[in-house]
């Protein structure tokens, strides 16, 4: 079921309607292309933070960018391909210790329940939040952090590569599939592909692993305001047990104002949803919903030239 596209806005709908929408409690900076222009919607509906690494670990950084000259590359899966073809052996993504030598299964467990204070929604405490980036995206990955570090959230990061892994510590593990440093703009040849089909591997290993409610945001879907409360569409639908997937549905075209969305719509099921944003229940019908995201993952095998959307879909 599609939660409320007047609450979590896409990027089809122009900023300047986003910020005359009362509803407004995320933004998702679509239909542009490259980060640059991601950062200049942002800006636009004002979920730029201008802020660093420290705001989110509470630690001073020194360089707001990783660095391979000083990176020490954790175990990594025996499938990871690097960008340039070569093969990296290994542990499985599943072994690759925390900073304390956790199990990812350990720190999955650890960072669900959505927020920070374990005990202010106990009935989310089995729901994970998960975002993803590489290197090459990591400015727009810190201010997605910044605004859920202000909300009270807490998540962990599907990296991309091992020097992104690395630089983030034990908020991150390492993403499941080929891997890729470089930011990439929508519909590249190969890097968006690689990159958005890796997203649906990771969801699918970490609800094998831990039977987790995950609940996936891209980086560039920044959060206003408290995206999980009861009042609200999405946290209304998670709390209520009933449903195994929540998205966001695909509109078409952009430049749209989203007050002209015609409320008929809304709970229509679409051609397709946006697997930018989306809650799936990996704690019921394990078998049924994994076998989706497994099909999903065939698809991405047979079809490389296609994103995990097409795929999915």
């Amino acid at each position: 079921c599609d939660m409320s596209p007047w609450e979590y806005i896409l990027g089809c709908f122009s900023t300047e309607s986003a910020l005359k929408e009362p509803r407004m409690v995320s933004y998702h900076a679509t239909h542009v292309f490259g980060w640059p222009a991601k950062k200049g919607k942002l800006q636009n509906v004002k979920l730029w933070a201008n802020c660093d690494e420290s705001e989110i670990t509470g630690v001073k950084v020194t360089t707001s960018t990783p660095s391979t000259s000083t990176s020490t590359p954790l175990p990594t899966s025996t499938n990871v391909v690097s960008s340039t073809g070569a093969e990296s052996a290994g542990e499985t993504t599943q072994l690759v210790p925390g900073e304390n030598g956790d199990s990812l299964t350990v720190r999955l467990r650890r960072h669900a329940g959505l927020y920070k204070d374990k005990s202010y929604a106990p009935e989310l405490k089995n729901v994970l939040l998960l975002t993803a980036s590489n290197s090459g995206y990591l400015e727009m990955l810190t201010n997605w952090e910044c605004f859920a570090t202000r909300l009270g959230l807490d998540w962990m990061v599907m990296a991309m590569n091992k020097e992104l892994q690395t630089h983030l510590g034990e908020r991150s593990f390492l993403a499941t599939g080929q891997e890729w440093e470089k930011a990439e703009a929508f519909n590249s040849p190969v890097g968006f592909k690689v990159i958005s089909c890796n997203k649906l591997r990771s969801v699918l290993d970490v609800m094998r692993e831990t039977n987790l409610d995950i609940v996936f945001s891209d980086a560039d879907n920044v959060f206003k305001s408290d995206p999980f409360l009861p009042s609200l569409s999405l946290g209304s639908m998670i709390r209520s047990g009933k449903y195994e997937y929540i998205y966001g549905r695909k509109i078409e075209p952009g430049g749209q104002k989203i007050q002209n969305l015609n409320p008929e719509v809304y709970h229509q099921e679409p051609i397709k949803a946006n697997t930018g944003f989306y809650y799936v229940a990996g704690g019921r019908k394990q078998n049924i919903v994994q076998r989706i995201f497994e099909i999903s993952v065939e698809w991405c095998d047979r079809r490389p030239s296609l994103d995990d959307q097409e795929n999915f879909w």
